[in-house]
């Protein structure tokens, strides 16, 4: 994939916020009506997260 393709920048960018705990960012790349799809048991709804301003890894 072309290292300029939007797709890509967009990843790149999640991955910035994310690994810089930035979590009141992840709004400004991710959709408004995302659906999450996380397999296995989870102790957290993922839209959780991002309500509590805070991030455990």
């Amino acid at each position: 994939m072309n290292q300029n393709h939007p797709n890509l920048k967009l990843i790149h960018e999640f991955f910035r916020i994310y690994a810089s705990n930035e979590v009141e960012q992840l709004g400004t790349v991710l959709a408004e009506d995302i659906k999450w799809h996380i397999g296995g048991k989870q102790r957290k709804n993922p839209s959780m997260i991002l309500q509590a301003k805070t991030f455990r890894p």
